[in-house]
């Protein structure tokens, strides 16, 4: 029986604690960049139920076909 090919990831994301360390610990290690990077805070945003406010921050960055995105909390509480 013939396998099939294995398909390319096509977005893959890590959380993680410090988002500008690992984008520059990505980068030296591996040579993975250019960063993008946002800050997203959401304009209406709850939490186990109840409104609580937080921002978090994401970084993307193209490899091979595929996008990797780092995401780590910025403020407030969140999930």
């Amino acid at each position: 029986m013939t396998m099939p090919l294995p398909a390319a990831l096509h977005h893959t994301c890590f959380l993680v604690r410090d988002l500008e360390g690992a984008t520059q610990k990505m980068a030296d290690a591996l040579g993975i960049g250019p960063w993008t990077l946002f800050t997203i805070v959401p304009t209406h945003s709850k939490v186990h139920g109840f409104e609580s406010p937080f921002t978090f921050r994401v970084a993307l960055c193209t490899v091979g076909g595929g996008t990797f995105e780092l995401v780590s909390p910025h403020s407030g509480r969140s999930v």
